[in-house]
């Protein structure tokens, strides 16, 4: 595994204005996000995705390799504030979370428990995900945190339905999950606003050595996401990956055990 990480915690970021994050039922976001406390209040939901989210650790933990919780090493890519890394922390033994906009990962550690008291050691990288290193222009919606990556019309195509001029714009640096040469991987999570294939790419080597969990979001709404669907479907069948179920905009990948 590359040497660079980053794991800290709300306390270590005293120059971070808390003015500028909000939190509620639990959760921080930065405070310019529009979305999901909305969202949330309006579903009368206590978290978001749950269900999706457990579903995956079901399936690793019906495969449990570990030996203690449920699984050895989860890697999420898009994690956001943590709404899904949370929960991941208390089925692994290590969790490596990837989320390029740092209003989010200022969120992501104070969302996070306390690393190895009964949760996963993770950590939290600042960088994009794709299918070779380098660096690209990265795009967020000025209306949700959840709502960014390195694909404009993906980001686009998002809940803000936003023009091109609406959207803000970073540069972030992008490298290969294989790149990071992670071990006993049981679950990969991909949030990346339609660049999936991309990260897809650029973990190849991993997938095909671990066989892990794939949890994907590829709504198929229109014809973008239904030509981002069928790229990644072009890269994963071949490996022996079926789809077992699709929760929402989130579809679930798993080579089958043989009995």
């Amino acid at each position: 595994m590359e040497g660079w990480k980053q794991q800290f915690s709300w306390g270590e970021h005293a120059n971070v204005d808390s003015k500028d994050y909000t939190k509620w039922n639990g959760w921080w976001f930065p405070r310019w996000d529009q979305h999901f406390i909305q969202h949330m209040k309006s579903k009368g939901m206590q978290t978001y995705q749950g269900v999706a989210r457990q579903r995956s650790i079901d399936l690793v933990n019906a495969n449990n390799r570990s030996g203690k919780i449920g699984g050895i090493t989860c890697i999420d890519v898009g994690a956001n504030v943590g709404l899904w890394a949370r929960d991941f922390a208390k089925n692994f033994l290590y969790l490596h979370a990837f989320e390029p906009l740092a209003e989010n990962r200022i969120c992501f550690a104070r969302n996070m428990p306390s690393r190895g008291v009964e949760t996963a050691i993770w950590s939290l990288y600042p960088f994009a995900l794709g299918s070779c290193p380098g660096t690209a222009q990265f795009y967020i919606d000025p209306n949700c945190c959840g709502n960014a990556g390195l694909s404009a019309e993906g980001v686009r195509n998002g809940p803000s339905k936003l023009k091109p001029t609406e959207l803000k714009e970073i540069t972030v640096e992008i490298k290969t999950l294989d790149s990071f040469k992670f071990v006993g991987v049981d679950l990969i999570k991909i949030d990346a606003e339609g660049s999936e294939h991309d990260v897809i790419l650029g973990a190849l080597e991993t997938i095909k050595k671990y066989k892990p969990v794939l949890c994907l979001e590829l709504p198929t709404r229109n014809a973008f996401d239904q030509q981002k669907f069928n790229q990644v479907e072009s890269s994963i069948l071949p490996l022996g990956y079926k789809l077992v179920d699709t929760i929402g905009k989130d579809t679930i990948w798993q080579v089958p055990t043989q009995n």
